[in-house]
């Protein structure tokens, strides 16, 4: 299945069909970034590596080039709806329930 599902996203890509849509992509990458510091869960499941590689392809987040607008704004908008501190973890010490069912429901795991 983890092969398959790499495929089509690569497949997507290739042909510019969005798979993963500007704002899940940007819940995705806010998540890494505010809760998943020193969690091995991401780096444990290959469909979201998957989600990640085709993320950065398709909306240019790979190092070098200029970001799609709308993916950053989604993210700024992400950030000040849910502050992060400096470790990135929340300011009040909770995860929301929505970065958790993200991932439950994506990637089997849960962040809580």
């Amino acid at each position: 299945m983890d092969g398959f599902y790499k495929a089509m996203l690569s497949t997507a890509s290739q042909i510019g069909l969005p798979v993963i849509g500007k704002w899940t992509a940007a819940k995705i990458l806010f998540v890494v970034y505010a809760y998943g510091g020193s969690r091995e869960e991401f780096s444990l499941s290959p469909k979201f590596k998957a989600d990640i590689e085709y993320i950065q392809r398709t909306y240019h987040i790979d190092g070098g080039e200029t970001p799609d607008a709308e993916v950053v704004a989604y993210i700024k908008q992400l950030k000040a709806d849910n502050p992060t501190d400096i470790a990135g973890d929340a300011n009040t010490g909770e995860i929301p329930d929505w970065a958790n069912d993200l991932c439950k429901q994506r990637y089997g795991f849960t962040l809580k």
